[in-house]
């Protein structure tokens, strides 16, 4: 039987991109919580741990909260493959898209008026 994919702290670290000290308090707060190594008590990091991170860093991209995250991440819909969690990650990113882009046409309409009525 293969051995199972593990990482330290560094690894994971340099593997994601996030900080040691981000992923400590992640561990802290229980929003990811490696495995703990029995003797030593180091965080061990496996490969479904990369996607739950991804996972917290794309709802923390769509401006969520981390409370509202840890409730995400309990609910039974998160944990799902990798396939169905990047299809909802997409249709989360394309609601933020549509967002910002009718943000930015009232911003525009706005500026255009102002830019019209600063005339007189």
């Amino acid at each position: 039987m293969d051995k199972e994919e593990q990482f330290s702290i560094g690894e994971f670290s340099d593997k994601t991109g996030v900080s040691i000290r981000t992923l400590h308090y992640y561990d802290e707060i229980g929003l990811l919580t490696p495995l703990k190594h029995p003797t030593t008590g180091h965080r061990i990091y496996r490969k479904e741990d990369i996607l739950s991170l991804q996972k917290i860093v794309s709802f923390k991209f769509l401006g969520y909260s981390l409370e509202q995250i840890m409730e995400m991440v309990r609910l039974s819909q998160f944990d799902s493959g990798l396939l169905e969690s990047l299809r909802m990650q997409k249709g989360l990113f394309e609601e933020k898209k549509a967002h910002i882009e009718s943000a930015l046409k009232a911003v525009n309409r706005n500026d255009k008026a102002a830019g019209e009525g600063g005339a007189d």
